[in-house]
């Protein structure tokens, strides 16, 4: 059974996904330049990301995946 998430997303943050065994870890930053660093550097460690986008309060923005 998969839990109810215990926070609500911050409209103009960017988020995306680290896949981690059995966990799906939602990370966010507040600017573009930072979500991006932070989603290459995992890449570049090798983990499984998905990118999310930046949220508007109702949907992702901006949601394809950014080049390293």
């Amino acid at each position: 059974m998969r839990r109810k998430k215990n926070y609500v997303m911050g409209e103009g943050n960017y988020y995306f996904n680290v896949k981690s065994g059995h966990q799906m870890i939602t990370i966010y930053r507040k600017e573009k330049k930072a979500a991006v660093n932070a989603f290459n550097n995992y890449i570049k460690v090798g983990k499984d990301v998905e990118w999310l986008g930046c949220w508007d309060g109702k949907d992702f923005k901006e949601t394809s995946e950014p080049s390293a």
